[in-house]
């Protein structure tokens, strides 16, 4: 007589798989192996780890075989934290020297000094209470806020970047940052802040993901705030080298098949790059009721990406003065745009 799977869970001391909420940890084969030893039939063991295999993909909404950028970034977090940051083979794990992770690190405190003097020509100046910086990495762009602001928030993901991160604040004496790891909710962020960083993040994470982030930062910035963020909008690629990414993206065999190609490690974790729509991400700052928007176009790495830099106003559902990007303007085939408030 077949068993049913979920009573052969009952045999392994695995809570049994409720329909009404997601599986816990159960590796379906490890279970079905199991089920072998403890004299069950083949049929019951393969029963079961379909099962495990079919509820894991219905859950989940996708394939087991697609990359998930936060398994993956988690790994890079781990194996290789400066080359995730900056991807030069000079900055991997078995090539870096301490005067290249100074190279990282000081790249960090140009970029800084360069986003905070864009932010006072456009907006004036800046509260210096609290910043925080999305997808901080080893902390190469948290060093330098830190001496700007007298609290700062570093998050990530990866809790192996947040222990390169912290590291490297604590080498340096610095004590005025907190290190939190991210969700899509950004549940962990309990403060608000008078300025929000991100670069070179939102590339490596999916659309639809980034876009509920983005808005969650939105919440989180104060009154008088500045968010700078940013996301590619444009690949320059060719279709070969796009359909490539798909591939890798989609199907993790290939993505293991491409890393022997290329000689590298066959378990290399995939690092994505996501184009985001401009219009989709203006739209999300002006229902904020920002209108004070400055964008900087930076064509570089095979990709065209949008540098943002937008100023919370003072009362967010008044009436608000200062410049109106409207997202239409960004195409120069729309006629009729609406004019500049």
């Amino acid at each position: 007589m077949r068993t049913d799977p979920r009573e052969a869970a009952k045999h392994l001391n695995v809570a049994p798989l409720s329909p009404l909420e997601p599986p816990t940890e159960v590796l379906p084969f490890r279970c079905s192996c199991s089920l072998l030893k403890k004299g069950h039939s083949k049929e019951d063991a393969l029963g079961f780890a379909r099962y495990g295999l079919y509820t894991r993909i219905r859950w989940t909404g996708k394939n087991m075989f697609r990359d998930d950028s936060d398994a993956s970034w988690d790994k890079w977090g781990k194996q290789n934290p400066y080359f995730g940051v900056l991807t030069d083979d000079k900055f991997r794990r078995e090539n870096i020297t301490e005067e290249s992770k100074s190279e990282v690190l000081a790249t960090g405190r140009v970029h800084i000094q360069r986003v905070l003097s864009m932010a006072i020509s456009h907006f004036g100046e800046i509260s210096r209470n609290s910043a925080l910086d999305f997808g901080c990495g080893v902390g190469r762009l948290v060093i330098p806020l830190a001496t700007e602001f007298e609290h700062v928030t570093a998050v990530d993901v990866s809790l192996g970047m947040l222990e390169t991160a912290k590291q490297n604040c604590s080498d340096r004496g610095i004590r005025n940052v907190d290190f939190v790891q991210s969700d899509d909710r950004l549940s962990q962020v309990t403060r608000s802040f008078d300025f929000i960083h991100s670069y070179l993040v939102f590339q490596h994470i999916t659309v639809r993901r980034g876009a509920e982030i983005i808005t969650h930062l939105l919440k989180r910035l104060n009154d008088e705030g500045v968010l700078a963020i940013h996301f590619p909008f444009a690949c320059k690629h060719s279709v070969i080298r796009k359909f490539a990414h798909l591939l890798r993206r989609n199907f993790s065999p290939f993505s293991m098949l491409a890393n022997i190609v290329r000689a590298k490690r066959w378990n290399e974790p995939f690092m994505q790059m996501n184009c985001y729509d401009v219009n989709s991400v203006l739209a999300s700052i002006s229902g904020c009721g920002i209108k004070d928007v400055f964008l900087e176009v930076v064509d570089a790495g095979g990709f065209i990406s949008a540098f943002v830099l937008a100023k919370k106003p003072k009362d967010p559902l008044g009436k608000i003065q200062g410049k109106h990007l409207w997202a239409a303007d960004l195409n120069p085939h729309t006629q009729n745009a609406p004019a500049n408030d």
